[in-house]
């Protein structure tokens, strides 16, 4: 498990004390694979903190099971995917640095079924009726990336038409480079299966809003 300091501890103890229903992380890794030990480290150190049957861990073989894998939509790993009843949020790569925060505030989130999003981004985000996946490129020492990421998993806990991903943009290169991205966070919109814009910065919640709806149309 990863050291962390008492005082920190201290708050995400507390912070868990809130958690309601119980929240599954479900862990894929492989043999080759750089910071698999890490990530698990940090899940098991998250469930440790939490009050007994709120975390949920599985852990995985991307390689050997794949079938189960593709029924969850994972197609690479490392992959993390935290879910509570259809609810589901993804993590591909380590959530260590800043992205810690996002990993915790999300099994808050989701566990609570309280999701603190503007009513007119709600209300946008309720109507989609398209199949729509947000990926959200980050590094951990990124400090406006949570921001990102977190708008884009509260979306998919409205609405299990919206997917989103955090990317650790170092881990997967090949991704980083078909979307040339030079800069984090960096933002993927994808409707239908078919890659129409991205945005980059961790803009506000109101400006989101407007690039979604000028790309997302009935």
């Amino acid at each position: 498990m990863i050291e962390l300091d008492p005082q920190t501890r201290e708050y995400i103890k507390k912070e868990f004390s809130k958690l309601q229903n119980p929240v599954k992380i479900i862990f894929f890794g492989g043999d080759n694979c750089q910071y698999c030990h890490e990530i698990k480290e940090i899940l098991n150190t998250v469930k440790s903190l939490a009050p007994e049957g709120k975390i949920i861990m599985e852990e995985h073989d991307f390689e050997k099971e794949r079938e189960l894998a593709e029924s969850l939509g994972i197609d690479k790993y490392p992959a993390t995917v935290l879910k509570a009843g259809t609810k589901k949020v993804y993590f591909y790569g380590i959530m260590s640095g800043y992205e810690f925060g996002s990993l915790v505030e999300d099994i808050i989130d989701l566990s609570t079924d309280e999701i603190q999003l503007d009513p007119e981004t709600i209300k946008f985000a309720e109507k989609i009726n398209r199949d729509v996946r947000l990926q959200v490129f980050v590094t951990p020492t990124c400090p406006y990336c949570p921001r990102a990421v977190r708008l884009a998993h509260k979306l998919a806990m409205v609405n299990p038409k919206i997917r989103a991903d955090m990317v650790e943009a170092i881990e997967f290169p090949d991704l980083s480079n078909k979307y040339m991205v030079s800069g984090v966070p960096k933002t993927i919109l994808t409707v239908d299966g078919e890659d129409v814009d991205s945005i980059v910065g961790a803009v506000p919640e109101p400006h989101f809003l407007e690039w979604l709806k000028k790309n997302i149309r009935d």
